[in-house]
């Protein structure tokens, strides 16, 4: 389910789905995938830097 495609689901039943009952368990997670915060990655894609498509 966590892989998927479902847009028949919304975010919160993903995140529960796939056993994060919080948001600082969702965030240390995101940060250890993605080397960065939602946040931060949310601006750098607003400025129009791109790391999954050229990573560094």
């Amino acid at each position: 389910m966590c892989g998927g495609t479902l847009p028949e689901k919304d975010w919160l039943d993903i995140a529960l789905a796939c056993g994060y009952y919080d948001c600082p368990h969702i965030l240390k997670d995101f940060r250890q995938f993605a080397n960065d915060t939602p946040t931060r990655l949310w601006q750098q894609k607003k400025a129009g830097i791109d790391h999954w498509a050229n990573p560094s």
